[in-house]
């Protein structure tokens, strides 16, 4: 599954925004045995366990966008429209919500 969310962040605080934002997830997906190592400066590999699924994936952070590219079992598939609604949505809430600076 593959998507975008544009946003006006400039490079930096992009980068802080998205670390911000995968460290909370970590926390908040513990029981789930999430997990995410950063490759670089701008990429992600990301992984969870969701009913005895894995799902594994990389955000990237592009100029004005943030990519995701997760791999989705086939069986969790119909599920795909209402993650990319809560992705939007959390995703435009880390990259606009209070004390967040476009650049």
């Amino acid at each position: 599954m593959q998507h975008s969310v544009s946003h006006e962040l400039g490079p930096e605080v992009a980068r802080q925004v998205a670390r911000r934002a995968v460290d909370s997830y970590l926390a908040r997906f513990a029981d789930y045995d999430a997990a995410a190592r950063w490759i670089d400066s701008d990429h992600c590999k990301i992984a969870v366990r969701v009913q005895g699924f894995s799902l594994r994936g990389l955000v990237a952070l592009l100029p004005y966008e943030i990519s995701m590219d997760v791999d989705v079992p086939w069986s969790l598939s119909m599920f795909a429209s209402r993650a990319i609604d809560v992705i939007d949505r959390e995703t435009r809430r880390w990259t606009s919500g209070p004390g967040v600076t476009a650049r």
